[in-house]
This record gives C-alpha cells, sequence and structure tokens, in this order.
C-alpha cells in the first residue's frame, strides 16, 4: 500500500510540474516579453527606438524626434510619408542639415531590403511642439503613415539630452557595436 501511495504522489507531482510548465509556456505566448519596449514590426518594416530628446535648458517651440532604424525587410520598396502625435501634432520630415526656413520632405524613401535612419546627418522629424511640454521618462503615442505599409502605432519615447549636451544639438547615431537593437527577435508586431 506504501508503494502505491508513493507511486500517486510521484504521479500527481508530474502532473503538477507538467501543468505549470505548460501554464507558464501559455502565459508567455499571450503576453511576450518584449527584446525593448520600444521596437515595433509593421508588416515588413521594422521601427527600432523612436525617441524625442528634450532639453530642459532649451525652451524652443520646436522639437525633434528620431528613430534609430527604420528597416524594410520587404523585397518592394516603401516611403515614410507622414508622421503624427497625439493630439494631432504633424511632423516634419526634414533632409539635414535643416533650418527654420527648410521646407519638408513629402517623404523618405526606404529602398527594399536596406536600413534608413532617421538620425543625423540625414533625417529627422520635427513638431511645432515645444519640449517644455513633455515629460522626461514618459511616452507620446505617434501613427506613422507608410505608402505600402500603411499606418503603424508607436510610441516615442522621451529621453533627457545628455549632461554638457549643447542646446539644440542633435544625438549622435550609434554605432553598430553600441546599438542595443543588433539581433533583436522580439518585437511590438502587427499592422495597427
Amino acid at each position: 500500500m506504501r508503494q502505491t501511495t508513493e507511486h500517486a504522489t510521484h504521479r500527481l507531482q508530474r502532473v503538477f510540474i507538467l501543468f505549470s510548465m505548460i501554464s507558464f509556456y501559455l502565459i508567455g505566448l499571450m503576453f511576450p516579453a518584449p527584446a525593448s519596449a520600444h521596437d515595433y514590426k509593421h508588416g515588413t518594416i521594422v521601427i527600432a527606438h523612436p525617441f524625442i530628446r528634450v532639453d530642459a535648458k532649451c525652451d524652443g517651440n520646436t522639437t525633434r524626434a528620431y528613430i534609430v532604424l527604420l528597416a524594410n525587410k520587404g523585397a518592394q520598396a516603401d516611403k515614410l510619408t507622414a508622421v503624427t502625435l497625439q493630439g494631432g501634432h504633424k511632423g516634419k520630415l526634414l533632409a539635414l542639415p535643416a533650418t527654420a526656413a527648410t521646407p519638408g520632405l513629402s517623404a523618405i524613401d526606404l529602398p527594399a531590403k536596406s536600413d534608413t535612419a532617421l538620425m543625423p546627418p540625414k533625417h529627422v522629424i520635427e513638431f511645432a511642439l515645444p519640449s517644455k511640454d513633455l515629460q522626461v521618462g514618459g511616452a507620446i503615442a505617434a501613427t506613422l503613415q507608410f505608402e505600402r505599409a500603411g499606418k503603424a502605432a508607436i510610441n516615442f519615447m522621451i529621453e533627457s539630452a545628455p549632461a554638457g549636451q549643447a542646446c539644440g544639438s542633435a544625438p549622435a547615431a550609434p554605432t553598430p557595436a553600441a546599438s542595443p537593437h543588433q539581433g533583436h527577435h522580439g518585437h511590438h508586431s502587427g499592422k495597427h
């Protein structure tokens, strides 16, 4: 009788362990942890680290936004045609160098199977929105409009400028070795 009780106890333990493993697996499928809280996959487009840099020393009427990487993994070229922040703030797509009088671009080309950065020295997105209205450490919802891929809902993370950075100076593009986005496989996904 003792062997039967021990056998039943071991069997229940194995069933419990198996049930626990399956439960954790299913929870992981339902709530995947992204590799980064601000990397997105929208169709064939990967959007890595969209951010706005806020400098408390600067009190301008415009704010610039950056996207470390727009990767078009598709076989066809696409274009970023518009960026809009929550509240209807429409972004101006700029080729650098740019001044206040520089006209915006109608689109930024995203060639097939290539990467594009909306970072200096090439492109930025400018909004007629004072940076003092943004909360460092937060995020602001935005919509990116692509010619082929359609609309993608993202969040621009709001970051503070590094100490000692000149007012209004743009962030440097990260080097590939320093980029936290190398080799990411988990991303937000889906068309929005």
